[in-house]
């Protein structure tokens, strides 16, 4: 199938889009409301949430999931992929989010993921392999990965004390994270995001683009022709 060629079209009926807006309420030829409606769906099903259990910390692992996602979903509509890949979510860290979160680590840490073993050597590689892929593949973080709602800055990297090589018995370092503070972070970048999108300014063209491609192989709406 063509990278922008749709699969699906919807039927809009009595479908919600988001919270309080139906498929049928939404004017899909108006680009602004298209981008609106999407902000509001994420922030009604994730973000909202994420922001409910945060204030429980006993719920942060939760809300890790949830950034999780939306990272995920961020990186596929930034970059207009139709799948998630590694690569994707890497470089949406990368480039979107503060540093904080892609640094190098003080030592590469050792990923087996049952089959192949990889060398991870920044905070993006460990959010990836070890959060990520972690949580929803398992609902459950690779031992070198924790998270800290108290902790007092979003990343922190620990040589020793949480976690070994079995094999060899030496000292695995681990990543610990904020995932409120993941979640702020998140939040303010998506918030960027809907904006340049409704900035008609050329240099957001292929943003524009790929968000417009991806919405309607996602969704099962054309709105590759909204202005």
């Amino acid at each position: 199938m063509s990278e922008n060629t749709m699969f699906y079209e919807i039927i809009p009926g009595d479908r919600h889009f988001n919270k309080d807006q139906l498929y049928s309420d939404i004017a899909w030829t108006k680009l602004n409301e298209v981008v609106d409606a999407f902000g509001k769906r994420i922030r009604d099903w994730y973000f909202d949430p994420a922001k409910e259990m945060a204030k429980n910390g006993h719920f942060a692992f939760s809300v890790m999931a949830l950034n999780c996602l939306v990272i995920d979903t961020l990186s596929q509509f930034v970059c207009g992929t139709d799948l998630s890949s590694g690569a994707t979510y890497k470089q949406f860290i990368k480039a979107r989010l503060p540093n904080a979160y892609s640094i190098d680590l003080d030592k590469p840490i050792r990923h087996c993921d049952g089959k192949h073993s990889t060398d991870l050597r920044d905070v993006a590689d460990v959010l990836y392999h070890g959060f990520r892929c972690g949580i929803l593949h398992q609902a459950h973080i690779t031992p070198y990965g924790l998270v800290d709602p108290g902790l007092c800055q979003p990343v922190c990297q620990n040589p020793s004390g949480h976690v070994k090589y079995k094999s060899c018995g030496s000292d695995c370092p681990s990543v610990v994270l904020n995932p409120l503070q993941l979640l702020c972070d998140l939040s303010n970048v998506f918030e960027n995001y809907l904006a340049n999108l409704k900035n008609r300014d050329s240099r957001y063209d292929e943003l524009r683009v790929n968000f417009k491609n991806k919405f309607a192989r996602s969704f099962g709406v054309d709105v590759r022709s909204a202005v």
